[in-house]
C-alpha cells in the first residue's frame, strides 16, 4: 500500500523523499519494524484473551517429557499475533500489485485456518491429537497445489492455459474424466449407469494399474509427451492407493468417500495440467545449488515438488515446534536468510553477476521475509522461557507452509532443504522412528521428534533449543553460499 507513495517521488524535487518507498530495502525494514510493533502492541492484550477462554490451555502430551507438565495452564494459538503482525506488515509495504504477494498470503492464511482449526480442537475436546491427520494433509496438499499453479502462470504472463487448438487441449481432459467414472463402475459405486462401450472398456480396465494402461492407450493419440507424463504419475497414484488397500488390514474400515475423493483429486489435478503445463517451459524447471548450469526440467512433475516444498514445510515448522523459542528462532533465520535470496534473485543486475536465473516479480518476496521476521521477534517476546503463549498449529503450520510458497516462488527449493536443514532432521526423525517401530517393534529414538530425544537423555530444555538454534546459523550460512559457490 505504501508502495504507492513511490509515485509521488517523480512529481518533482518537493516529493523527491517519497521515491524510498520504491525501494525494496526501505519497505523490508519498515515491514520488520511494523510486524514487530503490531504483535508488541497486540501481544498482552491477546494473551489475556486467550488465556481467559482456553481455561487450562493447551493439553499436555501424556507420553511427552515429564518436565512438559509444569507447562500445562499456558495458552496455545499464539500464531494468531504473528499472523496479524505479518499480514498488517505485508498489506502496508509490499506492492500489492505483485501477485506472488497474493499467492503466499494466501497460503499463509489457509495454512494459518487449518492450523486454527487443529488447535481449536485439541483445546475444547482436551485432545492432544485435534484435527484428523488425513483430512488435515488433505487440504494442506490441495492448497499447496493451488499455489503451485499460480506461480507457474504468475512465472510465464504470456502464457494461457487454453490455446488456439481447443478440441485438443479439452479431448484429454473429458476422455480421463470418462475413464475415471468407468472406473468406478467397475468398483460398483456407478452401477446405475449403463454406456455399452462400459463392457469393454471394464474388460481392459480392471484394477488401478490396468487403469493407467488403459488410459496411456486411449489418450495416446491426442496427448503431447508432457502429457504421457502425467498420465504415468496418475498410474502410479493409483497403483499406490491399491497397494495399500491390499497390503493394509484395516483399509476395509475406510470409507468409500474418502477414497473416491482422493482418486478425484487426482485425476483432476493430471487432467488440468495436461491442459495447462505444457506451454510453460522453463517456469517448471529446478535449480540445483553449488551448479550455475546444471537446472532440471520437471515439466508437470514440477507442481509435485512444490506440493511437496509447501507442505512439507508447514508440516516439518509443526513437528519442530515443541519447546519455548525453538521453533520461531529458526524460522526467524530462515526467512532472513530467503530475504536476501529473493532480492538477490529478484534483481537482474546482481541476479546476473552471481549467475542466478533472474524470476521477475521475485524481490517483493524479501518484505514478506521481513514481515516475517518482525512477527517472529515479537513472538518470541512472549515465547522466551518460560512461555507466555504457544504458538500452536495455527502459526507453525502458517509460518512453514509461508516459506515453502517463498522458496517455490524464487526457484530455490533445494536450498530449503538446506537452510532448513534442522525441520527437515526433525521431520525426518519422525518418519524413520515410526517406519522403524512398525517394521521391527523398536524405536531408534529414545522420543521423536529430535528434540524430546535429547531431552529424554538429559539434556536441559534450554540447552536444546540454544543448540538447535546454533545448527539453524551454520545451516542457513552454507545456504547462503549457495549464492557465490558455483
Amino acid at each position: 500500500m505504501l508502495y504507492l507513495l513511490g509515485v509521488l517521488g517523480d512529481q518533482g524535487v518537493v516529493y523527491g523523499f517519497f521515491r524510498v518507498f520504491q525501494y525494496q530495502t526501505f519497505r523490508t525494514g519498515g515491514a520488520i519494524m511494523t510486524a514487530l510493533m503490531v504483535v508488541m502492541m497486540f501481544g498482552p492484550s491477546l494473551i489475556n484473551q486467550l488465556r481467559i477462554s482456553q481455561g487450562k490451555g493447551q493439553p499436555i502430551r501424556s507420553d511427552g517429557p515429564a518436565a512438559h507438565f509444569a507447562k500445562a495452564g499456558t495458552p496455545t494459538m499464539g500464531g494468531l499475533m504473528i499472523l496479524l503482525g505479518f499480514g498488517v506488515a505485508t498489506i502496508l509495504w509490499a506492492n500489492l500489485a505483485n501477485k506472488l504477494v497474493w499467492v503466499v498470503l494466501s497460503v499463509t492464511l489457509s495454512y494459518g485456518l487449518i492450523g486454527f482449526y487443529d488447535d481449536f480442537l485439541k483445546v475444547t475436546k482436551r485432545n492432544p491429537q485435534g484435527f484428523s491427520g488425513n483430512a488435515r494433509l488433505l487440504f494442506e496438499l490441495i492448497i499447496a497445489a493451488l499455489a503451485a499453479y499460480f506461480i507457474i502462470r504468475i512465472a510465464s504472463p504470456s502464457s494461457l492455459p487454453l490455446k488456439e487448438d481447443l478440441f485438443v487441449n479439452l479431448t484429454p481432459t473429458f476422455l480421463l474424466l470418462a475413464t475415471y467414472v468407468i472406473a468406478k463402475m467397475d468398483r460398483g459405486n456407478l452401477n446405475e449407469t449403463t454406456l455399452g462401450f462400459s463392457v469393454a472398456a471394464i474388460m481392459i480396465i480392471r484394477r488401478a494399474f490396468y487403469f493407467g494402461i488403459g488410459l496411456t492407450m486411449i489418450l495416446a493419440p491426442v496427448i503431447t509427451n508432457t502429457s504421457m507424463w502425467v498420465v504415468f504419475a496418475l498410474l502410479v497414484g493409483y497403483g499406490a492407493i491399491d497397494l495399500i488397500a491390499m497390503t493394509r488390514k484395516e483399509a476395509e474400515k475406510a470409507t468409500k468417500i474418502a477414497r473416491i475423493v482422493i482418486e478425484l483429486v487426482i485425476v483432476c489435478l493430471a487432467a488440468y495440467t495436461i491442459m495447462v503445463m505444457g506451454k510453460y517451459g522453463d517456469t517448471t524447471w529446478l535449480s540445483v545449488p553449488f551448479f550455475k548450469d546444471v537446472r532440471i526440467p520437471l515439466g508437470p512433475f514440477f507442481i509435485i515438488l512444490a506440493i511437496f516444498v509447501i507442505a512439507g514445510a508447514g508440516n516439518a515448522v509443526n513437528f519442530t515446534d515443541g519447546l519455548d523459542g525453538l521453533a520461531i528462532v529458526p524460522l526467524m533465520i530462515a526467512a532472513a536468510t530467503f530475504g536476501v535470496i529473493a532480492y538477490l534473485v529478484g534483481n537482474k543486475m546482481f541476479a546476473d553477476y552471481l549467475q542466478l536465473h533472474y524470476v521477475f516479480g521475485s524481490g517483493e518476496m524479501a518484505i514478506i521475509c521481513g514481515a516475517l521476521l518482525g512477527a517472529g521477534l515479537g513472538f518470541l517476546w512472549f515465547n522466551a522461557p518460560p512461555a507466555m503463549i504457544f504458538m500452536g498449529d495455527t502459526g507453525s503450520l502458517a509460518l512453514g507452509g509461508a516459506l515453502g510458497t517463498i522458496a517455490v516462488a524464487v526457484k530455490h527449493e533445494l536450498v530449503l532443504a538446506i537452510v532448513g536443514g534442522l525441520f527437515v532432521l526433525e521431520t525426518v526423525s519422525v518418519i524413520v522412528q515410526v517406519v522403524s517401530f512398525k517394521l521391527t517393534g523398536k524405536r531408534i529414538f529414545r522420543m521423536a521428534p529430535l528434540h524430546h530425544h535429547f531431552e529424554q537423555k538429559g539434556w536441559p530444555e534450554a540447552t536444546v533449543v540454544i543448540r538447535f538454534w546454533i545448527i539453524a546459523v551454520v545451516l542457513a550460512l552454507i545456504g547462503l553460499s549457495t549464492l557465490k559457490l558455483r
